[in-house]
């Protein structure tokens, strides 16, 4: 739910730039603005070229890319001078001492403050991203963040109270870091914080007390978040099975992918194609090595590697534009000097990395407008003014663009909000009504899920043969695009419900063919040839699925 909120937040700043630009008649631009326009220009064709399997998708995920671009552009607009970017950096430095108090709620004992805190109650700390890499790569940016602000010319200057609250930061989100268990927040925290050290060390000597208490309290939260849990153990043993060969399933992940973008390399499988194409193939390489499970029981709507995916389906087209989008940070990272240039790149550091094992930006797009903002103050300084002449009715169509784009964005996401916490509470209630369904149903977000839980609701209230039979149609649709176990299983049962066995047990074959050894289909398949009745067929599908 929380991502509604952040796009709320940055249309308002994106629209307000726009209004911005109509009053002044002039527009910001960094110096290597067609190089950067490249990049998303490059994967908007790469849609065009390689086809567009699933419409839909392509347009959220192209709406995340342009809107990523247009904050980038927006926020030159205000002209922000040296102190307020300052300004901001210690707004984002209170805002990370909140979400690592998050992670300290979850890791407490007992479910604490769960009315407005996701928590499990395991022990984890999840953050408002209920994943836990996502708060660590966050956790690992703020503690490189703090040292980065304590080495600024401003620091001296600054309130005693906001020196303390840097020093807070790095105990607070070094704590949280290490009680995570992730193995990237460390391997992203460690490199990031080693290289702002190295870049940034003739500017912290001249502070020593103040180093010192940063030092004292990075050890301090090392330390504590290595003795409240296993997460750090955890991470430990993680290495360890990624040292020994064939251990980490993402070996084989990296490997499907990589092969199956050399089936089509020029132009990709097409936009949203990639869990159809990702689990035939890694079926096939499965089966070459034995048949056994060596990819999990999950369904992967990711490689967990973002050059992967956008190489799966967009070729070498898309490949082009991320290489495109790097060696023009690059440049500029060369152009700010070895000081600043290596402070950005340790900022941006650890959720760079994260892109290359999981996927941050889809998860969050706070980290994605995160990153953005940095590359903007890596960016700003190269920038010039361009005059733009528009006309009275020119100037009257743009801001009523701007006041129409944010009315729209603003119910869209505001809808978006309310649908994320509703749809939340009726899987783990398991009961909602048609009405309700069938509204959601109609948010293009949520189409699939809300027709899904309706469909399921209809055949067990009525039981009618039709309503089953359209819950049969609307499933095989969805396995032609979407290949879920649960839906599998759901349609399976479905089968057996109209006396169609031959049709359950092909379902389920393949579906074993796509998931070797998955433990609830063999169950589904035993009882089938065994000619019992499944007790459970009447589940909920959506909790099932998950």
């Amino acid at each position: 739910p929380f991502n509604s909120l952040v796009w709320i937040f940055v249309m308002a700043i994106c629209c307000c730039s726009i209004i911005i630009v109509s009053l002044r008649k002039y527009i910001i631009l960094p110096k290597l603005s067609l190089y950067i326009l490249a990049s998303p220009f490059l994967l908007i064709a790469s849609g065009f070229f390689s086809g567009v399997e699933q419409p839909l998708l392509w347009f959220f995920r192209l709406s995340v890319v342009i809107g990523g671009y247009l904050f980038f552009y927006s926020i030159f607009q205000y002209q922000l001078s040296v102190r307020m970017v300052s300004n901001s950096l210690y707004v984002l430095v209170i805002f990370f001492i909140i979400h690592s108090l998050v992670s300290i709620v979850q890791i407490l004992p007992g479910m604490h403050m769960a009315a407005i805190i996701p928590n499990v109650g395991n022990m984890v700390p999840m953050g408002i991203f209920q994943q836990p890499n996502m708060q660590a790569s966050l956790m690992a940016t703020a503690v490189t963040l703090a040292f980065f602000m304590v080495s600024l010319p401003d620091f001296q200057f600054r309130p005693v109270l906001l020196k303390i609250a840097l020093v807070a930061l790095v105990f607070l989100s070094s704590f949280a870091l290490f009680s995570s268990g992730s193995r990237i927040g460390l391997i992203g925290g460690a490199i990031s914080l080693f290289f702002m050290i190295l870049v940034r060390i003739s500017f912290l000597k001249r502070k020593p007390k103040w180093l010192f208490m940063m030092a004292l309290s990075l050890s301090i939260g090392v330390f504590s978040g290595m003795q409240i849990n296993d997460g750090f153990l955890n991470a430990y043993s993680k290495f360890e099975r990624l040292s020994e060969s064939g251990k980490d399933v993402r070996v084989h992940v990296y490997r499907i992918g990589f092969e199956s973008i050399i089936e089509k390399p020029f132009f990709g499988h097409g936009i949203g194609t990639f869990q159809k194409v990702f689990h035939e193939n890694a079926a096939k390489y499965q089966a070459q090595l034995g048949g056994v499970n060596l990819i999990g029981d999950g369904r992967y709507t990711h490689p967990h590697n973002e050059i992967l995916l956008w190489g799966m389906e967009g070729g070498g087209v898309a490949i082009l534009a991320l290489l495109i989008a790097l060696i023009v940070f690059l440049i500029q990272l060369y152009k700010v000097g070895w000081k600043k240039g290596g402070a950005y790149f340790a900022l941006v550091f650890p959720i760079l990395i994260h892109t290359q094992v999981e996927h941050p930006f889809y998860v969050s797009f706070y980290h994605w407008f995160l990153f953005l903002f940095f590359s903007y103050i890596l960016f700003r300084k190269n920038s010039y003014f361009k005059s733009v002449d528009f006309s009275v009715f020119g100037i009257f169509f743009i801001r009523v663009f701007a006041v129409i784009l944010f009315s729209v964005s603003l119910v869209f996401f505001g809808k978006s909000y309310l649908y994320s916490y509703k749809i939340g509470g009726l899987i783990f209630s398991g009961s909602g009504t048609i009405e309700e369904l069938e509204k959601m149903g109609r948010h293009p977000f949520f189409t699939d899920i809300a027709s899904r839980h309706m469909l399921a609701s209809l055949v067990a209230h009525t039981e009618s043969p039709e309503s089953i039979n359209y819950y049969i149609d609307w499933m095989e649709n969805y396995v032609e695009r979407v290949p879920d176990v649960g839906v599998y299983i759901d349609l399976a049962r479905m089968y057996i419900k109209i006396s169609s066995e031959e049709k359950a047990l092909s379902t389920i074959d393949y579906a074993l063919y796509l998931y070797p050894e998955h433990s609830r289909l063999l169950h589904l398949k035993h009882t089938i040839d065994n000619n019992k009745i499944d007790s459970d067929l009447n589940h909920n599908p959506i909790i099932n699925s998950q």
